[in-house]
């Protein structure tokens, strides 16, 4: 009698054991994303405001976003993607950030020895400052301020290389101006905030890159007679002094910056006297930028530019630009074999682009990510050549159609990507939140494993009905061996 118990339990336990293991590996090489609307990231049925991702050399990942914590309150949550596993916070108390303040604005970015940092902004004795978390060993730091109480900051950037070396910058008022900031982490410790910019008044919208060395340069906008680019550069452990990119005949904006150790591309909007341009310098150093030129079409509006470089200086700018019906499209330009292109548009026709995202891996491979037609969409670049929607079909998420909001686009050097995108859905509520999804695609050398799926359910893999059905018909064999044998 107590063998025929025993083996009545067996089967259903065996179920529980098999639907809980990780599901079965997916084929690399393909493109994954979410099942349903219900397969999001967030923790809750609560709104997500802001993310990122970062993806180390292995296919490691990272993605960190702001979710409201059940009682009014932001906090920063990330989910981890290493050794080919998912995990996620358990719940909403389990936060990076744990403040009593509301978080926002997240930033993170890898290394290829498994350090990360998260970034964030937070406020303290009335002023918004600027937070961080590091993974060490497995695990996050406690919460740690980066900058000083005495004002409040903005715009905070950051930046890492392969080996870990990493910089920080923001604007923060002082006296009666605000002023660029930074501080580094030279691969052991980090060093104390410095002062970038002197005098002046209008800063704005700093950005920054650094190179395998650890080289760092820093260029944001500031007024002069109009709004100029500025740079500073970080080549021996000190910063150079500010030095002009752009003319002082009309305001510019929107600066960004991408390095490698033999290259630095600047791109920036800035008014041709007609319509807004997007410009671009690119030098040896910050010191040598060459004649900024016009990289647009001319004749209508650029704006909203993104730029990514590889570590052999292949670089991609893409940025949106009105067409004749008034739409914005998405172009973009390139920088291989000693080259750059012309502009080519990537986006689709007959609707406005929006939310775009770029990103390299260190093997050329890239990806341009955009939101139209309330859906969003990449072409990606791999194996020397670029593939793009053919039609309004070709979209990320699929039959998840509403109100796309951000995204977020990251690459392993082995040639694994993911892409974090938001959109407003009703899901399980009547409010409409705001929900994060991803989309990924797994490398053959990338770091192993499945990837699974982001959702609570898909996660118990897709052997669960199977499994159901052979403990079922297990354990009614069981029932009618005994009956057969208490018949005997």
């Amino acid at each position: 009698m107590l063998k025929r118990k025993f083996g009545m339990l067996l089967m259903p336990l065996l179920y529980v054991a098999l639907c809980c293991a990780p599901a079965p590996a997916r084929a690399a090489g393909a493109w994954t994303g979410p099942s349903s609307a219900q397969d999001y990231l967030n923790v809750a049925d609560q709104s997500v405001h802001n993310h990122s991702a970062a993806m180390d050399a292995s296919g490691n990942a990272v993605v960190a976003w702001t979710e409201d914590d059940g009682s009014s309150v932001s906090q920063v949550y990330v989910r981890e993607y290493r050794n080919g596993v998912w995990t996620k916070p358990d719940s909403l108390a389990d936060s990076i950030s744990k403040g009593s303040t509301a978080a926002s604005d997240p930033q993170v970015a890898m290394a290829d020895n498994g350090y990360a940092v998260i970034i964030w902004s937070a406020t303290v004795s009335g002023y918004e400052q600027i937070f961080m978390s590091e993974y060490r060993n497995g695990a996050w730091s406690t919460a740690s301020q980066v900058s000083s109480n005495s004002a409040a900051t903005t715009s905070a950037k950051l930046v890492m290389n392969a080996s870990g070396k990493a910089c920080i910058a923001w604007l923060q008022p002082y006296s009666t101006s605000k002023y660029v900031y930074a501080r580094s982490y030279d691969g052991s410790s980090w060093g104390a905030q410095q002062v970038l910019s002197s005098g002046g008044s209008g800063y704005e919208s700093p950005d920054l890159a650094m190179d395998a060395s650890g080289n760092t340069d820093v260029v944001w906008t500031a007024t002069d007679t109009y709004q100029r680019v500025y740079l500073s550069e970080n080549s021996g452990g000190s910063w150079s002094a500010a030095t002009a990119v752009s003319t002082d005949t009309s305001n510019a904006s929107s600066p960004l910056v991408a390095m490698c150790g033999s290259r630095i591309t600047v791109t920036w909007v800035q008014s041709d006297g007609t319509n807004d341009c997007l410009y671009r310098s690119v030098g040896a150093t910050g010191a040598s930028l060459g004649t900024q030129e016009i990289i647009n079409p001319l004749g209508y509006d650029a704006s909203d530019p993104a730029l990514a470089m590889d570590a052999d200086g292949n670089t991609i700018i893409a940025w949106l630009q009105r067409d004749s019906s008034g739409y914005n499209r998405v172009y973009e330009t390139e920088y291989r074999n000693s080259a750059w292109t012309s502009a080519t548009i990537f986006s689709l026709a007959g609707d406005g682009a929006s939310e775009l995202a770029v990103a390299m891996d260190n093997k050329g491979n890239a990806l341009v990510v955009w939101s139209q037609y309330s859906s969003f969409y990449k072409s990606e670049y791999r194996n020397g050549a670029w593939t793009h929607p053919a039609s309004s079909a070709d979209s990320l998420n699929g039959s998840i159609i509403d109100d796309p909001h951000t995204v977020a686009a990251a690459m392993s050097d082995a040639g694994g990507a993911l892409i974090a995108w938001q959109m407003q859905v009703a899901v399980n509520s009547a409010n409409r939140n705001y929900y994060l999804y991803l989309s990924q695609y797994l490398a053959q050398s990338d770091s192993g494993g499945d990837g699974g799926s982001t959702s609570d359910v898909s996660a118990l893999g897709p052997w669960g009905l199977p499994v159901l059905l052979l403990g079922l018909l297990g354990a009614y064999g069981i029932v009618c061996r005994r009956k057969g044998r208490s018949r005997g």
